[in-house]
């Protein structure tokens, strides 16, 4: 048997729908996906845009704070 190895994408690069890099210090749009333990239908997503990385995760540790929900996915989208 023959092991695929499939390359690592890096978060600059894992953009969903449209493949593009996103600048992370500049204007972005993303899709966020928490975790919230809700039986089968347990995750919770929100596109939003950001000013810039420092932006997201303050917003990602304010719902992982106040709501008590983990990070599941996180998709950039594109630069505004």
């Amino acid at each position: 048997m023959q092991k695929i190895n499939y390359p690592s994408t890096p978060i600059g690069y894992a953009s969903f729908p449209r493949k593009a890099v996103v600048n992370l210090s500049k204007p972005f749009y993303a899709t966020i996906q928490f975790y919230t333990g809700n039986g089968y239908r347990g995750t919770w997503a929100i596109d939003k845009k950001f000013n810039d990385e420092g932006h997201m995760e303050n917003f990602i540790s304010l719902i992982e704070r106040n709501r008590g929900w983990n990070l599941d996915e996180l998709w950039l989208v594109k630069n505004v």
